[in-house]
């Protein structure tokens, strides 16, 4: 779809990837990307129910480096965060940390203390891995009490775990959702119902 748009908004650029199309006035296709709101929104709002909207002295870890986390280390960057990425891939990991001018972890246990030198103060998980892996964090990063995020849908050992250890957690529905709603008003120019869409989300 790239090479057939006429320019890319930021988000898109950055993201690498388009979800949404808009015809603007003069005639040209733009390409844009929402799945960064997905991500972002939910988050600053839990972050904000914690009183710590604020957060831009502190670190977001993604849990892989595929197309998914791109859209959440821009995400991290919209909300003031150093991204910190682990995939099993370590090199994929250092490219996708070094165009986020983020830090890339070889261990998960070791992004809770300090990664490539830097003191981190984890306050966002965000994990893009099939829930199938099965990842589970460290005790260490759940001690950060950080909201975390599992992008696939529905339930997964990795919520179950942060929940138990009594973190914030946001599904893969709400990032759904949250994407959604901000395409709805990219192509309206109207205020998405967004209760009818959370209702029709949990069908």
């Amino acid at each position: 779809m790239l090479p057939l748009l006429d320019r890319l908004s930021p988000a898109a650029q950055a993201v690498g990837a388009v979800n949404t199309i808009i015809r603007a006035a003069e005639g040209e296709y733009v390409g844009d990307n929402t799945d960064h709101l997905g991500m972002s929104r939910p988050l600053r709002r839990a972050l904000s129910e914690r009183g710590e909207a604020d957060a831009d002295d502190g670190a977001a870890l993604i849990l892989g480096a595929g197309g998914t986390a791109r859209a959440a280390a821009f995400a991290a960057v919209e909300l003031g965060m150093l991204p910190i990425v682990w995939n099993r891939s370590s090199d994929k990991a250092k490219d996708l940390a070094e165009e986020f001018r983020g830090l890339a972890t070889e261990s998960i246990a070791a992004a809770a203390g300090r990664a490539a030198g830097a003191s981190v103060h984890i306050r966002v998980v965000m994990s893009t891995v099939p829930a199938a892996a099965r990842i589970q964090l460290p005790e260490a990063v759940l001690a950060a009490q950080p909201v975390v995020l599992e992008a696939t849908y529905g339930e997964s050992g990795l919520l179950e775990q942060a929940r138990a250890a009594g973190c914030r957690t946001v599904d893969g529905r709400e990032m759904l959702l949250e994407q959604g709603v901000a395409q709805f008003e990219i192509w309206t120019g109207l205020r998405a119902p967004a209760g009818v869409m959370r209702q029709a989300c949990a069908k």
